[in-house]
Parts: C-alpha cells; sequence; structure tokens
C-alpha cells in the first residue's frame, strides 16, 4: 500500500488536453498563492542519459608522460557517465546502499542526500613500459586504470 500511494505522488495522473477548467493540468495549480516556484536547473542530453561507460583515451604525450612511458603511447581509460534516477534497475548495477539512497533522496527524507553516482564498479589493469628514475626499462602492471564496467553507487 505504501509503494502504490509513493509512486503516485511520483507520478501524477495528468490530462494535458483536459478542456474542464475546474482541473487543474499541472501540479503548479496545486500551490498555495505565495509559494516559490522550483529554480530550473539546466542540465544537457548527456546528464538524461542513465549510466554508461564511454570511451577515454589517454595520450600520454599529451598529459606529459611520454618523457617516461616507453609503450604503450597511450591507452582507452573509459569513463563513467549518466545518471541515477529512481528506481534504479538491474541495469544500473546499484549496490544495496545505492538503492537506499536513492529512497531516501526520492522521498526527501534527509537534507542534502543526493542520487548515487555513476561510477566505475570493474576496473582493469595495463602494462607500462616505462624508464625508472636510474634509466633502468621496467615492465610493471599498473592496476585499476581502465573502467570495465560502470553502475550505481
Amino acid at each position: 500500500m505504501f509503494w502504490l500511494g509513493f509512486l503516485t505522488l511520483l507520478f501524477p495522473l495528468t490530462d494535458l488536453n483536459n478542456d474542464d477548467p475546474s482541473v487543474p493540468s499541472s501540479p503548479q495549480g496545486l500551490k498555495p498563492p505565495n509559494s516559490r516556484s522550483v529554480r530550473s536547473l539546466e542540465y544537457s542530453e548527456e546528464d538524461r542519459l542513465p549510466c554508461q561507460r564511454d570511451p577515454l583515451y589517454v595520450d600520454f604525450e599529451e598529459i606529459g608522460w611520454s618523457g617516461w612511458i616507453i609503450s604503450p603511447r597511450g591507452y582507452n581509460a573509459y569513463h563513467c557517465k549518466g545518471s541515477c534516477p529512481f528506481p534504479l534497475g538491474q541495469n544500473m548495477r546499484p549496490t544495496n546502499h545505492a538503492t537506499v539512497q536513492s529512497i531516501i533522496n526520492a522521498l526527501k527524507l534527509t537534507k542534502g542526500i543526493e542520487t548515487p553516482c555513476c561510477v566505475p564498479d570493474k576496473l582493469f589493469s595495463i602494462n607500462l613500459l616505462y624508464f625508472d628514475d636510474d634509466e633502468n626499462v621496467v615492465l610493471k602492471q599498473y592496476d585499476d586504470m581502465v573502467a570495465g564496467s560502470c553502475g550505481c553507487h
């Protein structure tokens, strides 16, 4: 029963083609006369996309590391972007904590609690061939350099 009432609050029934003037066509028609309107936020189309992994090529010369890294010249680190809107579906790979945080945010139970963030939830390593401080050539595996997948956390 709680969820039915909660969903009604989140998704109010409206009929945009209703010609009856006694029925408000938007929630703003129900506001008290002196209430403040919600500040509009500008979001790009990308901000509205669900949490996803996108390419991010790192060129070692561009970031000033080509003087010590021999190979590779760069790599695809990927990055996570997008929103984690309520309700979080399993495709968003949410943690239990993110699910609870999302509910608290949607219900506005605690001020300042934001929606979960789209972040890497699997990270992979890469191998780098580089010069160390003594000019020795070293091959080393660096962990957590590539975002393998993204989720809402």
